[in-house]
């Protein structure tokens, strides 16, 4: 037992000497090397196109685009809202469960295009405080 545990101090020992050694050498990887295809990105630029806008600008498209699908789906149901009326054929329940549809989606639609409004103001008011340039394409 004795044997095994001066073993393995001694590998652990010659170890740590080699591992400043290992620490400061350098490790060379090409990944290009025997890429017959030529598909392998040459950076990371490349490969995750970053791009140079600005967060503030990529803030205001990504809630452009969210409001947008919203009214998009307002739009939808207002659409849904109408066929149901008009396959109501009479019915005071089905036409009432429209008009109720109609009157939500319109003051969501409301709410939607307000928030729209607001959030561009915002982005551009603090863009023109800090002297930032904001496009809204």
């Amino acid at each position: 037992m004795k044997k095994i545990q001066r073993f393995s101090y001694t590998i652990l020992a010659s170890l740590a000497l080699l591992l400043p050694y290992s620490a400061s050498a350098t490790l060379l990887f090409d990944p290009k090397y025997g890429d017959q295809t030529g598909l392998i990105k040459t950076s990371v630029d490349d490969s995750l196109a970053l791009g140079t806008n600005s967060p503030t600008f990529v803030a205001l498209n990504l809630i452009n685009a969210a409001l947008s699908l919203l009214a998009a789906v307002c739009v939808g149901l207002l659409l849904y809202a109408g066929f149901l009326w008009v396959w109501a054929r009479g019915n005071q329940e089905e036409v009432t469960k429209a008009k109720d549809i109609i009157q939500g989606t319109i003051i969501g639609l409301v709410i939607v295009l307000a928030a729209l409004g607001i959030t561009q103001f915002v982005f551009t008011t603090v863009a023109d405080i800090t002297g930032a340039t904001v496009t809204t394409s």
